[in-house]
């Protein structure tokens, strides 16, 4: 079977979980996810009185996290045999 043909039979399943920065890793040595706003629709105030200044009408954020946190697939050929 031509392996186009075997991706047409194969179902997804989204195993997405919501991430937060309580969110425990998967283990002791690795980064904790991590959020921070890059930019807000207008100026704000955060509650420590720090002000960051709109750079125009969008939203960004930045994430950092280890490449484990959460669920996540692995590709066949991590399991399988060569």
């Amino acid at each position: 079977m031509e392996l186009h043909e075997l991706w047409k039979q194969l179902e997804c399943a989204d195993l997405s979980v919501p991430l937060s920065e309580d969110f425990p890793v998967t283990w002791p040595t690795l980064p904790p996810f991590r959020k921070h706003i890059v930019n807000w629709f207008k100026d704000f105030v955060i509650p420590s009185g720090q002000r960051f200044r709109s750079q125009g009408f969008y939203y960004a954020q930045s994430l950092q996290m280890d490449e484990h946190t959460g669920t996540h697939v692995d590709f066949p050929l991590h399991v399988l045999p060569f």
